[in-house]
């Protein structure tokens, strides 16, 4: 398998997954019995040794945009992701939700991680919650992540494990499926609320700013570049968010906004048939030539030996 075909090996789409199918083949050999049950709506793993495929995408070295929604339970294992432009440290008893758009790229792991998780299409996630979605997952986020104490993450191990036994009858019945997906779906945003809801209460004023500020990054970097935009937003001075964003994360909000515009442009050089010219218009540059100088001060080399390295 050459290196373009194993950057997009670890269901990064739900339908490339399945359109690929025998290809995989070498994906579902590494995970064996806990082989993830997939159609293009939703897939199901239960306690699977991702450790292969983990491995595979931290030796790429390169980000990839998820192209759904996943609900994954850490029971062994840690491991270290940027997502979305953070550094996140995932160890047992982490529950992580991933939203569409988001973008990853796998740093660490020790040792292999066992995983079980669900991953619905936003479509699919709409649908089997009858078009309400819980709080945390209206858009206003695009991850979040928290730790549960070992009952709760037995129980919800035990809920996937329910949905993937369902999976394996070849005359499952999708009524119940889908039930129990919004059972899922429900729980882990019970528990968010019950965890995070804490959390964010004790927040410090900068570090509210700070998280505000960060997910408005991640949707609107693409176009808008200056912080007076993300001030504006916020409500705040431009000299004011600079100082709380620096304060909350020893980062300048410059920077934040400069890591959100170089890594969707990586995805976009290592992922799709763009060209230069053509992305920089998309990222609002007002010509090549300065995206060109941009991206290579910032990377040391220029988009097109970086889509070609």
């Amino acid at each position: 398998m050459d290196k373009q075909e194993a950057q997009r090996l670890p269901l990064s789409s739900l339908r490339e997954l399945v359109r690929q199918g025998v290809s995989l083949s070498d994906f579902r050999r590494a995970l064996g019995q806990s082989a993830p049950f997939s159609t293009e709506d939703f897939a199901v793993v239960s306690q699977a040794d991702a450790g292969q495929v983990v491995t595979r995408m931290i030796s790429l070295g390169v980000p990839y945009r998820i192209d759904d929604y996943r609900f994954i339970v850490f029971q062994e294992g840690e491991a270290e992701l940027t997502v979305n432009l953070q550094k996140c440290h995932f160890q047992p008893g982490t529950i992580v939700f991933v939203g569409n758009g988001s973008i990853i790229q796998f740093e660490r792991i020790t040792p292999p991680p066992t995983i079980s998780a669900v991953v619905l299409s936003g479509d699919y996630l709409r649908m089997v919650m009858t078009g309400r979605l819980p709080y945390p997952l209206n858009g206003s986020q695009r991850n979040f992540y928290f730790s549960v104490s070992d009952e709760e993450r037995k129980l919800s191990v035990q809920m996937i494990a329910t949905l993937r036994g369902l999976c394996r009858q070849p005359d499952y019945s999708h009524d119940t499926v889908n039930a129990l997906l919004a059972a899922i779906v429900h729980h882990v945003c019970h528990l968010y609320d019950r965890h995070v809801g804490e959390q964010s209460a004790a927040k410090s004023r900068a570090q509210q700013v700070f998280s505000d500020f960060i997910a408005l990054v991640n949707e609107h970097a693409v176009r808008e570049h200056t912080l007076g935009f993300y001030a504006s937003r916020l409500c705040i001075t431009q000299r004011y968010l600079g100082t709380l964003v620096q304060q909350a994360s020893g980062t300048s909000a410059k920077e934040w906004i400069d890591r959100a515009i170089i890594t969707d442009a990586k995805v976009a050089l290592r992922h799709s048939g763009i060209t230069v010219s053509e992305l920089s218009e998309r990222l609002s540059f007002p010509n090549v030539s300065f995206f060109c100088k941009y991206f290579k001060r910032l990377t040391g080399m220029t988009p097109k030996e970086y889509q070609e390295s």
